[in-house]
């Protein structure tokens, strides 16, 4: 039996924020606890880290990545042991707002006020801003690997420009990850400034399909931004992550063969939650058809030789994953409630039998 281990348990900071529980630290954005840290202070001397850092055996809280790693996926924790292999300091995981201007159908209200707005979440879910505290955490570390800034979308973020300006000041690795749907000039000075930028751009699709994952985006202004940053950042890392899931799976092909075609990695994982976007709402004769439009697509489209063994794994993950009725109900329900809110009369995206 293999001993558990997660890099980022030791090696990783998440500061995050929501207007109900203010500021909270976590080891990373998948980890389940009801505890609130609002100190670093806090987080190392409690009890829950400090069983976790010595923790053999899967941890509860560690039920997300235990779940993806027992289906077969590539899970955060595996992404985390790679990344922070020869890391000795600390990165920093910052989710500084949750304003967002996309409503992302597999996104969560508590991350987007977009989306929170679409669904009348707005009561439960107001936006809230908490990069003065992250700052003031940061400023007295002495140890900083990287930064890294998710969101909410980070370009939208007030005070978005105060810690691209302390990231160059200290000389620190940066890591955005984006919709790159807003790129002002002002945002565009300070990341050529940047020494050691990488940029994960967000694509869910091409086309059609993008534009319906992340409404209300279009492919035209997405793509031409894309082209701006690659042309004005040479010296960054660019790579683009696509999140599988029931919605978008039988785009991941032609959306791979775009990437490559810009040159640049991409990142492929599957989604954690919800569930009801999850392998298990399709039944055997729609996952058959799934496999063997993955596999055709696989031979059809000019993909790495990574991505194709990724396409094979997902296969066999799809094949060993049950169906669940209450899934499908839930997603189909999703579907049309989204539909109605967008006026949009239909989307064909469950692959007929």
């Amino acid at each position: 039996m293999t001993t558990f281990y997660c890099a980022s348990i030791h090696q990783n900071i998440r500061i995050e924020g929501s207007n109900i529980t203010g500021l909270r630290i976590l080891p990373c954005c998948v980890y389940k606890t009801s505890a609130n840290y609002k100190t670093l202070d806090e987080y190392n001397t409690s009890d829950e880290i400090s069983q976790l850092k010595t923790a053999t055996t899967w941890p509860a809280g560690c039920s997300n990545c235990k779940g993806q790693e027992q289906a077969g996926q590539t899970s955060y924790r595996m992404h985390a042991n790679s990344a922070l292999e020869h890391v000795t300091g600390t990165r920093y995981e910052i989710f500084p707002s949750n304003i967002c201007n996309l409503k992302c159908i597999m996104c969560s209200s508590a991350n987007s006020t977009a989306l929170a707005q679409e669904r009348g979440e707005t009561e439960l879910v107001k936006e809230f801003n908490i990069t003065a505290d992250i700052l003031q955490i940061l400023k007295q570390q002495d140890n900083i690997e990287s930064i890294s800034a998710i969101g909410g979308e980070f370009f939208l973020s007030q005070g978005n420009l105060d810690v691209m300006d302390f990231v160059i000041e200290h000389n620190i690795p940066f890591r955005i990850v984006t919709n790159a749907t807003v790129i002002l000039p002002q945002h565009l000075e300070r990341l050529q400034r940047i020494l050691n930028l990488e940029l994960q751009i967000s694509i869910d699709g091409i086309d059609d399909s993008y534009e319906f994952m992340r409404y209300p985006a279009t492919w035209n202004k997405f793509s031409h931004n894309v082209k701006q940053l690659l042309a004005a950042l040479p010296s960054a890392d660019i790579n683009f992550h696509f999140v599988a899931q029931a919605l978008n799976i039988q785009y991941l092909a032609p959306t791979l063969e775009w990437c490559n075609q810009q040159k640049h990695p991409t990142r492929t994982t599957s989604i954690v939650g919800p569930a009801h976007l999850g392998w298990s709402v399709f039944t055997l004769n729609e996952k058959q058809s799934l496999i063997d439009t993955l596999t055709m697509q696989s031979e059809q489209h000019k993909l790495t030789r990574q991505q194709k063994q990724w396409i094979r794994d997902l296969c066999n993950t799809l094949t060993h994953t049950e169906h669940n009725a209450q899934h499908r109900m839930q997603c189909d329900q999703q579907i049309a409630e989204t539909l109605a809110k967008r006026k949009i009369s239909r989307v064909w995206w469950m692959p007929q039998p």
